[in-house]
């Protein structure tokens, strides 16, 4: 590629990038007003219908904060397990042979392909005649195989990077397998982890289809939301979406930046 075309596809990458960016972030300023209720005063932060008194009512509100509470146990935990495992998947697919693996991938991602109300409904059907009753333990399942699969197409696409003349001489020279795993993939796979845990964290704390499929009448924060919301809109749930989606955009924005960094790196 030469030079001018290189710098071409860059500018396009980060026009990309920064498209991606503004629709992330135009949401905020649009929940910052609609947080605010009937007060427009910029400087009126604690009077009826402020940010701060639709805030606190929020934290005020048991179910919210049971929701977010379950929320909260749930993401920790399909981090937890999904991140392992896309590890692992991704190592098992650079090991197989090329049509082994493109089986193997398209079973791995077909849970992807579903609807999230669908993969709860059939997690539920399964787990629960195995004995385990909605709750967080389902909603985990649920979440697992398809937050899985994402974590483990990033560390498929770090892998893309790794330099195999390394791991080549390694076994040359006679490394165990374990070997070439600790001194070689794990150093290269690393900076990825961090990203995996993000993302997954992400993508099960906003989940609302396969989770209201799992967790019966318990809630979590959006699945509570989502309820509250079809009596029409209120100070207090745009105050709870501003509460939900700052924290969420500021982990996507680590990821996108992490992972630049990690591509430059690599």
């Amino acid at each position: 590629m030469t030079e001018p075309r290189r710098h071409f596809v860059a500018i396009l990458r980060d026009l990309h990038v920064g498209v991606g960016l503004l629709f992330l972030f135009a949401p905020l300023p649009i929940l910052v007003a609609a947080a605010r209720g009937r007060s427009f005063d910029p400087t009126d932060l604690t009077g009826p219908g402020s940010i701060v008194r639709n805030i606190a009512a929020l934290f005020a509100d048991t179910a919210l904060m049971h929701g977010l509470g379950l929320s909260l146990l749930v993401g920790l935990a399909v981090t937890a397990v999904t991140v392992p495992l896309g590890l692992a998947g991704a190592l098992a697919l650079d090991r197989l042979s090329p049509r082994a693996a493109a089986v193997l991938f398209a079973a791995m991602v077909a849970p992807l392909l579903v609807p999230g109300l669908v993969v709860g409904l059939a997690t539920s059907i399964v787990w629960r005649g195995l004995g385990i009753e909605s709750g967080a333990v389902l909603a985990i399942l649920a979440q697992s195989g398809r937050i899985a699969a994402c974590t483990a197409v990033l560390f498929l696409m770090r892998l893309e990077s790794l330099d195999r003349t390394l791991e080549r001489a390694a076994v040359d020279l006679g490394a165990p397998p374990t070997l070439v795993l600790r001194h070689i993939f794990a150093p290269h796979l690393a900076p990825m982890v961090p990203i995996a845990a993000i993302l997954a964290f992400v993508l099960s704390f906003g989940d609302h289809d396969a989770t209201i499929a799992a967790v019966g009448t318990d809630r979590t924060f959006v699945t509570e939301l989502s309820t509250r919301i079809v009596a029409g809109p209120s100070p207090a749930i745009d105050a709870a979406g501003l509460v939900g989606a700052v924290p969420v955009i500021v982990a996507l924005l680590v990821v996108v930046v992490r992972a630049r960094t990690t591509r430059h790196r690599g």
